[in-house]
């Protein structure tokens, strides 16, 4: 599931600069490639869950207006790595904020309202790090 939709990355960064950043130069630029598009969406909702899990249920259900804007900076910087387009400065500073609020939230320097914490009694760690081919009842 993406924290951010096609609608929002329109709202944030409107019709033009996707164009730009989804066709070839083959292609005409008139329409904007959806698919590219969400599977920036893709990416940056995956990459961002990989900080979030460790303190939160993820996917996060509701997500919050702060992680659509930073799973939109994510995406954006995605869309505009690679291929023929190179990000400018200011989608690497926004891709940046992203990725040190993404640590903050890790590292329990700041939170995710709303979202669900993740379960991280003892017992639960102790679960959850038992090695490879685990058997119940067998003495170690």
């Amino acid at each position: 599931m993406a924290y951010a939709a096609l609608a929002d990355m329109l709202a944030k960064y409107g019709n033009a600069e996707l164009i730009a950043a989804t066709t070839d130069l083959d292609t005409p630029l008139d329409t904007i490639d959806q698919g590219k598009v969400q599977a920036a969406l893709d990416q940056a909702s995956s990459r961002m869950d990989s900080y979030l899990r460790r303190r939160y249920v993820v996917p996060v259900a509701s997500p919050p207006p702060v992680l659509v804007q930073y799973c939109c900076a994510v995406a954006r910087y995605l869309l505009h790595s690679g291929g023929n387009s190179n990000p400018s400065d200011q989608m690497r500073a926004d891709y940046k904020d992203a990725i040190a609020w993404l640590k903050d939230i890790n590292n329990e320097h700041a939170t995710l309202d709303g979202a669900i914490p993740a379960n991280t009694t003892e017992e639960f760690a102790r679960i959850q790090t038992r090695p490879a081919g685990f058997q119940p009842g067998r003495l170690y």
